[in-house]
């Protein structure tokens, strides 16, 4: 049996930082969290987006968890889709992530489905 991908699907604002392939140079920009998940995550950013298999960094906290807990990660881009309003979807899949964070993640998934199922 196939298990489900486990994602939650709550728009949230994150700083996020990557290094373009074709320059080398560190390029910043804002960026919304559309779906999180163990594995990854789906920002939202304007544009034609970050090109597939570009290393991305970010940096964000979770709704609901606090500010005191930083989430940071680095991930590959692995699709892009593009959005309505001149916008693109870039799929993130984590290639480095602390025990901490992803427990964090966890957490606020967790959450997230007890406060849907109530």
């Amino acid at each position: 049996m196939r298990e489900a991908r486990v994602s939650i699907r709550e728009e949230f604002s994150a700083k996020v930082m990557y290094r373009a392939s074709a320059t080398g140079e560190e390029i910043r920009t804002q960026a919304v969290i559309m779906d999180i998940s163990e594995k990854g995550v789906l920002f939202c950013v304007a544009g034609d987006g970050i090109p597939e298999e570009t290393e991305v960094r970010a940096a964000f906290h979770l709704p609901g968890l606090g500010n005191e807990t930083l989430i940071q990660i680095v991930g590959k881009t692995k699709r892009a889709k593009f959005l309505e309003g001149g916008r693109c979807g870039i799929g993130v899949e984590f290639t480095e992530i602390s025990r901490e964070n992803l427990k964090s993640i966890r957490s606020f998934i967790a959450n997230h489905q007890l406060g849907e199922a109530f």
